[in-house]
């Protein structure tokens, strides 16, 4: 799994480099390029964190400090704006298993494993590993707000694609 985990962040992070260039070209300097990645990731991990908590600290988190009011989902299950985003999210990361081979007692409810960040300049991919499949989030960052939305989810085989995905 190691190698095709890697063939995967290789090709993720192919692919936003050259959406970056086409974005903003080649002046930034590679250090204000990789700080900005950085930042980005951040402001991923915050959502993330504040969705993990109480729907108050979410709604707070989502409202105030990380989701642009124009937030644009691209997933049809969800819709647009910070009201799309705190009904759908919450729903997604507390999705129960329904796969008949159950998660293992060591890992959390939906049976993440491991999970990962690439970036480059403004964007972000989320990669979870999960017992049963990998969760791709990928994040459009902006001036430290959350711009635009995409995922993707690839079940193990045997396994179910949780309602959303």
């Amino acid at each position: 799994m190691e190698t095709t985990e890697r063939i995967l962040q290789h090709r993720i992070l192919r692919a936003l480099n050259a959406f970056e260039k086409q974005e903003i070209g080649d002046s930034m300097s590679e250090n204000t390029h990789l700080d900005r990645a950085e930042q980005n990731i951040e402001v991923v991990k915050k959502l993330f964190d504040a969705l993990d908590g109480t729907r108050e600290e979410a709604r707070r988190v989502i409202d105030e400090v990380v989701v642009e009011q124009g937030y644009i989902q691209h997933n049809p299950m969800a819709g647009d704006g910070r009201d799309g985003l705190q009904d759908f999210f919450p729903h997604i990361m507390r999705t129960p298993n329904t796969s008949e081979n159950p998660v293992p007692d060591y890992l959390d409810a939906d049976g993440t494993v491991e999970v990962k960040y690439i970036a480059s300049g403004n964007m972000v991919v989320r990669m979870e590993i999960r017992y049963h499949g990998v969760l791709l989030d990928i994040f459009r960052v902006e001036n430290g707000l959350l711009h635009e939305h995409w995922d993707a989810f690839n079940p193990n085989p045997g396994t179910e694609r949780p309602p959303g995905l």
